[in-house]
């Protein structure tokens, strides 16, 4: 047994290394090595032969070993500093006063969209819904029915009402619901929309909760909340990855006009990897709200906390244990878990006895 799991998680950890670190390394990589080889930097009038290496032969492995080694050293200075980039997307840029206006006017330049977003949302309802009741009075008995033209154009109009209808409430669900938690970026925005929607619906803090309901989901579960990491992470890296290339590609062809698609191609790269890793977003924060929603209850198990009865009493419990998550004093735990009566299981032969007793009494 142990061999498999051993190899399926070497697999996966390879799989993540390889998205996340060898593959955009070795990208970047081959994008400096190139541009470093035609002496891009100082020549002019480049043309797109000049770049590919001239009777490249596989057989030279003097330069395979050391392009691979350059891979190899970049995914490894590289691997540290995936986290800072990932946060960077996400809109955390510092304390800094220049940090800080930054944040502020990227905040409410979505809460602006957040707002238009809610405006047309509310107009399409309303002219759906009006639609819709326009149609059903003309077909009721006391209305002539109405005609096959008025009734294609009365469709059309609330097909394309509610079409937009539903994108302005896609949009919104990037979003945080309350305007207070918005980010200056869309990642970040859509990053903690998926928390707000977890944990926050029953009363816990998603962040501090997490890693003590996650040990616990089900293998399939697990994995499919860990692809969707593994997603955003490498599209992140990839949209760095290749906004480094394009503005490496810049510096190297400002004076080629012929090769100016070049930069081009890696800011598209770089801002698709950006739309990648927001879609991967929103399956991973719907992956939470699955997990909570389906196993909260096995995490308070595992707590030996008494399974709440009402909704009102799940949320106030999940208020006070995560207060207590929050506390890095252990002493005050006490505090949190004040009246609280922990829910032990019975040993296996107190299991056994009650079972034959009510069977006996049963009999």
């Amino acid at each position: 047994m142990w061999p498999t799991a051993l190899i399926t998680a070497g697999s996966t950890t390879f799989g993540r290394l390889f998205a996340v670190g060898i593959l955009p390394s070795t990208v970047l990589t081959t994008a400096v090595w190139l541009l470093a080889r035609a002496r891009a930097f100082s020549r002019s009038n480049l043309s797109i032969a000049d770049l590919l290496p001239e009777n490249f032969d596989i057989n030279r492995g003097g330069l395979v070993l050391l392009f691979l080694l350059m891979v190899v050293v970049l995914t490894a200075i590289l691997q540290s500093f995936h986290f800072g980039f990932i946060r960077l997307l996400e809109g955390y840029w510092g304390d800094s006063k220049a940090a800080g206006a930054l944040f502020r006017m990227g905040a409410a330049r979505h809460r602006d969209r957040m707002e238009r977003m809610k405006e047309e949302l509310s107009h399409a309802r309303e002219v759906a819904d009006a639609v819709d009741s326009a149609t059903a009075d003309r077909s009721s008995p006391a209305q002539p029915y109405p005609r096959l033209e008025d009734q294609i154009v009365s469709q059309r109009e609330f097909m394309r009402y509610r079409l937009r209808r539903d994108r302005a409430k896609r949009q919104l669900d990037l979003y945080p619901p309350d305007e207070a938690d918005l980010l200056p970026t869309r990642l970040g925005n859509a990053l903690r929309a998926g928390e707000r929607r977890a944990g926050e619906r029953f009363g816990w803090e998603t962040i501090d909760a997490w890693p003590r309901l996650y040990v616990g989901l089900p293998d399939s579960l697990a994995l499919a909340y860990r692809s969707a990491v593994d997603a955003v992470d490498a599209a992140a890296v990839f949209c760095l990855t290749f906004l480094v290339v394009a503005l490496l590609a810049v510096a190297a062809f400002w004076d080629d006009l012929a090769l100016w698609w070049v930069p081009a191609a890696a800011l598209f790269l770089s801002y698709a990897s950006y739309r990648g890793a927001i879609a991967s977003t929103v399956t991973q924060g719907i992956l939470q709200q699955v997990a909570f929603d389906r196993h909260r209850f096995d995490m308070l198990e595992a707590l030996h906390q008494p399974l709440p009865a009402t909704p009102d009493e799940e949320y106030k419990q999940a208020e006070m244990l995560s207060a207590h998550f929050q506390e890095a004093n252990p002493k005050d735990a006490r505090t949190y878990l004040a009246n609280q009566r922990y829910a032990h299981a019975e040993p296996p032969r107190a299991r056994a006895i009650q079972w034959l007793r009510d069977r006996l009494g049963a009999g």
